[in-house]
């Protein structure tokens, strides 16, 4: 296995290990890309950055920008924690013309649950509607004597491709089948963290790191992504790329922050030296598909008590004293920033202490309350949070941050358990809520892409321990959703189970009630997705709970509380080549990336409830087809 198939095949390796370093990883096992960030080329920018700075404005109104830059040529939400979900199955709809059901027998039972849903042809895959890019073949060398002989090895060289890919069941509608309908992405290529989340103009967008030159990581620019509605994304073209001295080998994670009513991007670089801000292009549309980076920049150098891990600046807020706060990773813990004018900086000191590397820092104070959660991504491939009260301090002295909750990295006090990394939160104004994105990497053989965004989630306290986090996906989600199929009842009894198969083009909403969770006994069961009829193997979300009530999800532990009332609530997004989890509204959730092995029946989506305890449970369960708000790729 090659070294981009070792970096980015998650069942492998867990992908986020080091993932600073597999992004400089090119085929030969270099570094190429350190070469942008020279001594000479750090040290003529810093002198070039201090003279300009002199001169800066200390508005940003009438801002001066490089004209020697070229643009690119690339150009409800309800959250108690079951009673919210209860109410799904307490009335049956009438079913959709769109939909049929059918009683089966069970060779465990003597009953099988078999459910057809015809989904709407405007939401079933296209086969024509992308085509991988064909390169022409290279023309056969030394055609002279030696011709016959290089034809031959030419000829056998093909074959075995072209066997090599019919064995595969490699074909083009294969291939787009694992594109994702409602998870956030580019069309093709790479991407990794999510930045700069903003809501600006009635507008979302939605910046990404997203190298354009495959579906490995290499030299770093942004992405943009523009919606309506965080539902129908529109892909623009690339917002930031590295064209500019400081921008020394790659354009890094960063965030955004609406300062005197104008939207401000904030990034870091590859050589960890530089905080970079860009603004829109004057006399850009509405979507702000031009981006510039003016003249005063760097705004921020890296501290001298920091060493080589100096980037990721976090959004700014603005204290109740005017001045502009920013986080950036250290290499010693996350460091605070102060300015009056969000150009001149200051370095006030290491905001939080941490034993690991935590990249991409978070803070913000939950809409409604007084409670403000800090949240770091360590390189072991975790986004942790902590709960606190925040002190803010003159301009000149870090602020205070009490921890409430249990400390950094326990409590399992983590966004998800499964694949999700390098989250990004942002204040949705209009719903006055605080919104969730995070990073969810992984490859399907045959793609030209790597990752997606997890779909955005509220995050929220949990109302039980008011000490806890639930992130729970936004409810407008439910507007993709096609009509549902009717809601069934059943009792799945020792060792046996339910089976249904969905026409649905593997995008679902999966609501699932277990109930008679008793304590003192033990249940093993769950939900089989993506299951092969011939085989059996597919994908397995278990619970197990034991005597005393201690549950986990896939072995990761949750607590179970009296408020359940003996009941566990599974909902599951299921896009294709991606599932997220959300259990008991929120509580735990996992992101789970599974690129089905026969891609070419990816449409007829398996899913099967078992129970492997020795106490009867009951299972209710409503699904729903999903339309599609990412755009397939094109040619």
């Amino acid at each position: 296995m090659d070294s981009h198939s070792r970096i980015l095949r998650h069942e492998k390796v867990s992908p986020t290990v080091n993932f600073r370093r597999s992004l400089l990883v090119t085929p030969n096992g270099g570094r190429r890309y350190r070469r942008y960030c020279s001594r000479d080329n750090r040290r003529n920018s810093l002198r070039r950055a201090l003279a300009e700075k002199k001169s800066m404005s200390n508005s940003f109104a009438g801002l001066q920008v490089n004209s020697t830059f070229q643009e690119p040529e690339e150009l409800k939400s309800d959250n108690s924690i079951v009673d919210s979900e209860t109410s799904l199955f307490e009335s049956s709809p009438e079913t959709s013309p769109e939909s049929t059901a059918a009683m089966v027998a069970s060779p465990a039972s003597g009953r099988l649950l078999v459910i057809n849903v015809k989904s709407p042809s405007s939401t079933r895959f296209q086969p024509n509607s992308s085509r991988p890019t064909v390169k022409p073949s290279p023309s056969i060398p030394c055609a002279d004597s030696m011709a016959p002989f290089y034809s031959f090895v030419w000829a056998v060289s093909v074959s075995f491709i072209l066997v090599g890919t019919i064995w595969r069941g490699f074909h083009p509608s294969d291939v787009s089948a694992y594109f994702p309908a409602f998870h956030p992405r580019p069309m093709h290529h790479w991407i990794n963290d999510p930045n700069g989340p903003m809501y600006y103009n009635g507008s979302y967008h939605l910046f990404t790191q997203y190298n354009p030159d495959g579906f490995v990581g290499g030299p770093m620019h942004w992405s943009h992504l523009v919606s309506k509605d965080l539902l129908h994304w529109k892909d623009l073209p690339i917002a930031l790329s590295p064209d500019q001295d400081y921008d020394c080998g790659g354009i890094f994670s960063g965030s955004a922050t609406i300062v005197d009513g104008t939207p401000v991007l904030t990034y870091s670089v590859q050589c960890n030296k530089f905080m970079i801000n860009a603004v829109p292009a004057e006399g850009t549309d509405s979507d702000l598909s031009e981006w510039v980076k003016p003249k005063f920049n760097p705004v921020m150098y890296r501290p001298n008590d920091t060493y080589d891990d100096f980037r990721d600046p976090s959004g700014g807020w603005q204290g109740n004293d005017g001045i502009w706060r920013i986080l950036t990773t250290c290499h010693n813990g996350t460091c605070m920033w102060k300015s009056d004018d969000f150009l001149s900086w200051k370095y006030t000191g290491i905001f939080i202490n941490t034993t690991d590397i935590m990249e991409c820092p978070d803070f913000f104070v939950i809409p409604g309350t007084d409670k403000w959660v800090y949240k770091g991504s360590n390189e072991g491939g975790r986004d942790w949070y902590v709960i606190g009260d925040y002190i803010q301090s003159p301009a000149d002295i870090i602020d205070i941050f009490n921890i409430t909750s249990k400390p950094l990295e326990q409590n399992n006090q983590l966004y998800d358990v499964g694949t999700f990394y390098a989250s990004k939160t942002f204040y949705d104004t209009p719903n006055n809520r605080r919104v969730l994105y995070g990073w969810i990497n992984y490859h399907c053989d045959g793609t030209d892409w790597s990752g997606v965004q997890a779909v955005p989630r509220v995050v929220s306290l949990d109302p039980i321990t008011q000490n806890t986090l639930i992130t729970y996906p936004i409810p407008e989600l439910e507007n993709l959703r096609n009509p549902a199929t009717p809601p069934q009842n059943g009792s799945v009894e020792i060792g046996a189970s339910f089976e249904y198969s969905l026409a649905t083009g593997a995008q679902v909403d999966v609501f699932i009630r277990f109930s008679k969770i008793v304590s003192g006994k033990e249940y093993h069961f769950g939900l089989d997705v993506f299951k092969d009829p011939s085989t059996g193997n597919g994908l397995r979300v278990k619970f197990d709970i034991a005597a005393d009530s201690t549950a986990s999800l896939n072995g990761n532990p949750f607590p179970l509380y009296p408020q359940d009332n003996q009941i566990v609530s599974l909902r599951l997004l299921i896009d294709r080549s991606v599932m997220e989890a959300f259990v008991q509204g929120g509580r735990i959730s996992q992101s789970i990336p599974y690129c089905t092995p026969n891609p070419a029946n990816i449409d007829i989506l398996h899913l099967g409830i078992f129970n492997d305890g020795t106490v009867p449970i009951t299972a209710e369960y409503k699904v729903y087809s999903m339309g599609r708000g990412v755009p397939l790729p094109s040619n």
